[in-house]
């Protein structure tokens, strides 16, 4: 995971050699170039960036991203780009990101330390994907500017792995592998949105109740930090448990009836306890999963975009391989 420090490092040390000249956003340009495919080239396929990728027509995306197996067409998406004191909401609501979204369904818009995907909800309707901050505020940027190490430290595997997703987020998903590493990720950023929230009371019923099945307690600074990680891993486990039973359901369903309810076509995180066979497990996810615990962890996001990626997974080819236990 560390193959993204350098490229996070070199990334914000490029933005604050071109603000200390006072040059304008276009010389951005090739500090995102050279940061997309870094980041790129770790995956198979590998993505590259190209600025303005289309040399006519009167709109032009500032960068577009390209698989290895790509032509002329930016497969991977494109990306829109302002300055560091734009307001993302205002770009992504802004008419050239909605014609580009039109066009490509797929934009990536960022003003340097914010960044936020412009995609597709179930209903093929334009909705905001993920999202990542490097900085909440230009003024909160140029503090982090100042340290680019030390930022790169906080930043280089959860931005690094974000731009990855972002970047794969049209790949089908067929090797047990893959799906294993994108859920990796998506629990990473779970557990350090989950931060110091163990404390507040109202998790008290779900410690209790790991401390049973597990037969153990959760004391001191190491028991904390091991109660977070159980507690991302179960809400996790028992997601990819749930879509496996889902997708077997579905298949038994196909032999049976060709005809297939069109609301049944994706599988629904918010029903994974209805799949569940555990009791235990059952009981602890029905009490992570609930909704006001759910929004002070701010986990919603995360598990909405752990929903959309197993809508990508090819489920005969995944199972047919995870069922012979290939890694």
């Amino acid at each position: 995971m560390n193959e993204y420090k350098q490229a996070v490092r070199d990334y914000l040390k490029a933005i604050a050699a071109v603000r200390s000249v006072g040059t304008p956003e276009l010389s951005h340009y090739t500090a995102l170039d050279n940061l997309f495919d870094a980041v790129g080239a770790q995956l198979k396929p590998r993505v590259r960036a190209v600025v303005h990728h289309q040399e006519t027509g009167r709109k032009q995306p500032d960068l577009g991203l390209f698989s290895q197996n790509a032509g002329e067409s930016p497969d991977r998406g494109v990306v829109e780009v302002k300055g560091i004191t734009a307001d993302l909401d205002e770009l992504i609501d802004s008419e050239q990101a909605k014609d580009y979204w039109t066009e490509h369904q797929l934009v990536l818009a960022t003003n340097l330390r914010q960044f936020a995907l412009i995609g597709q909800d179930s209903a093929g309707q334009q909705a905001v994907l993920e999202r990542y901050s490097l900085a909440d505020s230009a003024e909160a940027f140029s503090e982090l500017l100042a340290h680019p190490q030390a930022a790169a430290n906080r930043h280089d595997v959860s931005f690094g792995e974000y731009l990855a997703r972002i970047m794969e987020h049209r790949a089908t998903i067929a090797e047990p592998r893959e799906l294993a590493r994108l859920l990796a990720s998506y629990a990473r950023d779970a557990l350090a949105r989950v931060g110091d929230a163990e404390a507040e009371t109202s998790l008290k019923p779900i410690r209790e109740a790991l401390e049973q099945a597990l037969g153990m307690q959760f004391t001191g600074d190491d028991g904390k930090g091991f109660f977070r990680s159980t507690l991302v891993q179960t809400l996790f486990y028992g997601v990819f448990a749930a879509w496996v039973l889902w997708v077997r359901s579905q298949n038994d369903q196909d032999d049976q009836n060709d005809q297939r309810d069109q609301d049944d076509e994706r599988f629904r995180w918010r029903d994974t306890v209805e799949y569940l066979q555990v009791p235990v497990l059952g009981v602890l996810f029905h009490q992570l999963t609930d909704p006001g615990t759910l929004k002070r962890l701010n986990l919603v996001d995360v598990l909405n975009w752990t929903e959309a990626a197993l809508a990508r997974v090819d489920s005969e080819t995944f199972l047919a391989r995870f069922e012979q236990g290939e890694a």
